[in-house]
């Protein structure tokens, strides 16, 4: 893009927003590789006649979205990570996907792999110390170490190959556009961009969670708002769309839900996810209980909010007693109705604290799911 002698403002904002929450050993690479794509489409654009500043906006909205990693991404780093709620199709899918699975066809199965490979995490400068790492290499100033706690390595990822089983099956393609950046494209026209996040052997995988974030936040023209069923293998309804993440007896409720928290927190408290930036993550060490009257296999977000835009959650199902149980760091809580009530200072000795059903539930109103237990031990 030859008009262009320096990274733009707009440009440097997309690739910063897009590689947020990345390995460092990743970050860099998956940066340059899609600012190298954004400045070869822009130029393409340019030969056709567009001004360099339509260009590069034309080529930043066809790239979709920044890719957002989402908070099950503070699983697999162990630590709280800014999480920029609005919009994740960079990493997951478009609306294209709608194509997938029409009226009247049973669900979408998709195949999860629930942990990742045990890769170092290097830095430069500062060492990084602490109980929960091991350092495995030090050397010129850079430090790499890996964490202890195998919850860390764990989430719900989709791989290339699955999706390559899904697209084709329903006349679509998949292509390599260049590094690491993959193109879908569907049997309407429709385009994805991809990122992957890890490889295992040949394959390539990608955040679940980011598939589902995205269609989560995709309004139906005249259709009903997307809906969240089940724990074990999720279901996701977007209109005609369904698509199961997990087969067989595969549970994959607990790493799936731990992607989507911050973002659920964030569709509770301010009505959208987008454009508000939330950290924190699941959190313990504390076990608790509480009676509802929902069924048995319902889905409920508990969470607490700590100082500023933190919050602490677990996702739990609804068991056969129709009780709950979930993960908090508090002893005393109170639940209440009202987003407004919670902050990180007690009421009468307890934490204030809200439950919400997020399953069967309109996702473009989860204010809708929240309710009151009846008791909590």
């Amino acid at each position: 893009m030859t008009a262009v002698t320096a990274p733009p403002p707009a440009l440097q904002t997309y690739l910063r927003r897009a590689t947020a929450g990345l390995p460092a050993s990743r970050r860099q690479e998956v940066w340059d590789e899609l600012e190298e794509h954004v400045y070869c489409r822009a130029e393409q654009l340019e030969w056709r006649g567009a001004a360099p500043e339509q260009a590069l906006a034309q080529a930043l909205a066809e790239l979709g979205p920044p890719l957002r990693v989402s908070a099950g991404m503070n699983g697999v780093h162990n630590m709280p990570k800014l999480i920029s709620i609005g919009g994740i199709a960079a990493l997951a899918v478009t609306a294209g996907l709608y194509a997938l699975a029409g009226g009247g066809n049973p669900p979408l199965t998709l195949p999860i792999r629930t942990t990742q490979p045990v890769t170092p995490s290097c830095v430069r400068g500062t060492k990084p110390s602490g109980s929960n790492i091991t350092i495995v290499s030090e050397k010129n100033g850079v430090t790499c170490y890996t964490f202890n706690d195998k919850k860390t390595y764990e989430g719900a990822f989709i791989s290339l190959s699955t999706l390559k089983k899904a697209v084709s099956a329903h006349g679509g393609t998949v292509e390599h556009l260049s590094g690491s950046l993959w193109q879908v494209t569907l049997t309407g026209g429709e385009r994805i961009r991809m990122v992957p996040f890890f490889t295992v052997g040949n394959d390539l995988y990608f955040l679940a969670s980011g598939l589902a974030s995205d269609l989560m936040n995709r309004p139906v023209k005249g259709g009903a708002a997307p809906q969240l069923s089940g724990y074990a293998q999720p279901t996701l309804t977007v209109g005609d769309l369904k698509l199961r993440f997990g087969e067989g007896h595969q549970n994959i409720g607990p790493a799936f839900y731990r992607g989507l928290g911050l973002e659920l927190v964030s569709s509770v408290v301010y009505g959208q996810p987008q454009n508000h930036s939330l950290s924190g993550g699941e959190t313990g060490p504390l076990v608790r209980v509480a009676q509802t009257d929902l069924p048995p296999g319902e889905v409920v977000l508990v969470f607490t909010k700590k100082a500023g835009e933190v919050y602490d959650t677990d996702i739990v199902p609804v068991g056969q007693d129709g009780k709950i149980q979930f993960k908090t760091a508090h002893e005393q809580l109170r639940f209440v109705a009202d987003p407004a009530q919670l902050g990180p200072y007690p009421t009468g000795g307890r934490i204030n604290a809200m439950a919400v059903r997020v399953s069967h539930v309109p996702l473009n109103n989860l204010k809708s799911g929240i309710f009151l237990p009846r008791s909590a031990q």
